[in-house]
């Protein structure tokens, strides 16, 4: 062997077992990656064994290793070691069980190294190494000069030969390092490509730098090591800020699943990486590419505006006060490209109202079954004359309502936390029940379900879907149904009976305020004293809602043919009182 390669030889020993530095504790630094903390406050290294390797580990599914103590910041340094140490044996088991012909799975695909990652990289390979030369020169007692001048020596020889494979371009003398380095911190750059060949010669250059920090040590001119940069692998990226959000406060079910499905696209269209690397360029360039997928510019800015607020859960969590949040205001705009366009809802037109009402559901009470028997009836009436969200109706509850100085009323709420809820806080209202749905029959209605001890207002409607909500049958059955009348517009739906609840209310006088009462926009962070009330005190003033739902009118809709014989018959206010 020659003199240099045995330089190299014992140089890779050296770096065997050479993890990258684990990370410090710092401000909002998130918890690394296969650190636990048992409750006598001592940390472990937990990790699974891939499910094919597990007969190769003595059939250990999980490996959890105590790292005796109670510090984090030696808790994390000890981490790196053990995650070091068993990347190692997994390596080796595996190409254990390939050479004895027992099939194995295929490792995933690592991300790919990006070039922003390797100053970081070889600083932590940088830390790794001087903290190694401490504990060597401190096991040096007592000191004894020849071991000093041998170390010198050797030393002196592996300068000059890194120093010559940098200057030559020799990139075989770290490659074995460089794989090592790759595997540790969870990423890869294929052999011989532009990328590999870059962390190559800064490895060099490292080395070099390493080499004289460890001469001038011998010399009593010793640097301070400093503190080494979080691994990439150990880094928090979007799926942990997801985590971090999902656990911070009760979500709509949709609402999760969305966020979900986002940070999953994020992953598949730029690569999981850390949350803290992304740029606002890399959200930009995702926008475009959702772009490209044909979505509505709303739902585009609908979805980014999830992702902001998954990391800023995140930074409100670790009290990350100022810290940047790519996602903040990226603009969505068409650019000329062939989008699907967001719907404008629209309100109906009198003449589709007519249509509607004059329909067998409602002249003859042709009913569907299951679940929409009783609400496909009275929802679609609703609708012109409450201005409700269809969820907001179809989770009402008998004790929702309520007689008020004489009137009766609506409350559109969301007391009961376990079955309601509202879209947000200003949701919370009162809608005086117009005269047109009690000569409907509306109040009659409500009296037989109160006799009957039902409970809710449309007792048929279940909740019992993936999520939750009361009006999923509903709103599956009046979209058929509207296609069944003609009105395949996709312009008008359920909620077009809001457009045309606020818009006759303007015809009829109604001032704007009132509108937004009515439609449960009334209240704002601004309403003077509303951060001492509850939301059902934060109401609009009573009489001015009575006024305007006594004077809205709709001429043109004619429900004639619908009213009932004595509106008032069996009709008893004792029962919704006390």
């Amino acid at each position: 062997m020659t003199k240099h390669a045995s330089i190299r030889t014992r140089r890779s020993s050296d770096r065997s077992s050479a993890p990258p530095q684990a990370p410090l504790s710092a401000p909002g630094a998130a918890f690394p990656k296969y650190l636990t903390q048992r409750s006598n406050g001592v940390y472990y290294f937990k990790r699974k064994v891939p499910a094919d390797l597990v007969p190769g580990v003595g059939n250990q599914a999980q490996i959890w290793k105590s790292l005796e103590t109670t510090d984090f910041n030696q808790a994390c340094r000890r981490l790196a070691r053990e995650i070091a140490a068993f990347e190692l044996r997994i390596a080796t088991v595996r190409m254990r069980m390939v050479n004895d012909g027992i099939p194995v799975a295929v490792a995933s695909t690592l991300p790919e190294l990006r070039e922003d990652q390797i100053p970081g990289l070889v600083q932590r390979y940088y830390v790794h190494m001087l903290t190694r030369d401490d504990e060597e020169l401190s096991a040096m007692r007592p000191i004894v000069m020849a071991d000093i001048n041998q170390r010198k020596a050797d030393l002196d020889e592996a300068l000059d030969y890194y120093k010559l494979a940098f200057t030559f371009g020799d990139n075989l003398v770290v490659e074995e390092t460089v794989e090592q380095l790759l595997a540790g911190e969870g990423v890869s750059a294929p052999k011989g490509s532009p990328i590999y060949k870059l962390l190559c010669q800064k490895l060099l250059a490292t080395e070099v730098d390493i080499l004289n920090e460890q001469r001038a040590r011998l010399d009593g001119k010793k640097q301070l090591t400093p503190e080494a940069s979080i691994p990439v692998r150990l880094q928090p990226t979007l799926t942990d800020y997801l985590a971090v959000w999902k656990s911070a406060r009760a979500r709509p079910r949709k609402t999760l699943d969305t966020a979900l499905f986002m940070v999953r696209r994020w992953n598949e269209v730029m690569g999981e990486r850390p949350a803290t690397d992304i740029t606002r360029t890399d959200v930009k360039l995702f926008r475009d590419k959702l772009l490209a997928t044909g979505r509505s510019t709303t739902t585009i800015k609908n979805r980014l505006g999830l992702l902001h607020a998954v990391v800023s859960a995140y930074h409100e969590e670790h009290d990350m006060e100022g810290a940047s949040n790519p996602f903040h205001k990226i603009p969505v705009q068409d650019n000329g490209q062939r989008l699907r366009r967001a719907k404008k809802r629209r309100a109906f037109e009198m003449s589709e109202l007519n249509r509607i009402y004059k329909s067998p559901v409602f002249t003859d009470k042709k009913l569907p079954k299951g679940q929409c028997v009783e609400a496909a009836y009275w929802v679609p009436l609703m609708g012109p004359f409450v201005g409700a969200r269809i969820e907001e109706l179809a989770q009402m509850r008998l004790a929702d309502i309520e007689i008020i100085n004489g009137v009766w009323v609506l409350r559109i709420c969301n007391l009961d936390v376990e079955t309601q809820a509202l879209k947000n806080d200003n949701s919370f209202r009162r809608v005086p029940i117009h005269t047109e749905l009690i000569k409907l029959g509306f109040l009659r209605y409500v009296c037989a379900l109160k006799r009957s001890g039902a409970e809710r207002l449309f007792p048929s409607l279940r909740s019992d879907n993936k999520y939750g909500i009361w009006s999923n049958a509903l709103g599956k059955w009046w979209g058929m149904f509207l296609g069944r009348e003609g009105l395949t517009s996709p312009q008008v739906d359920y909620h077009s009976f809001r457009y045309n609840f606020r818009q006759r209310l303007g015809q009829c006088g109604a001032m704007p305020e009132v509108r937004d009462a009515l439609t449960g926009h009334w209240l704002g962070k601004d309403s003077s004293g509303g951060v001492y009330l509850k939301d059902a005190n934060l109401q609009y003033d009573f009489a001015a809602l009575c006024d305007a739902i006594k004077h809205l009118r709709y001429d043109e809709l004619n429900l004639s043919h619908l009213y009932v014989d004595d509106p008032w018959d069996q009709v008893d206010a004792a029962l919704f009182v006390g």
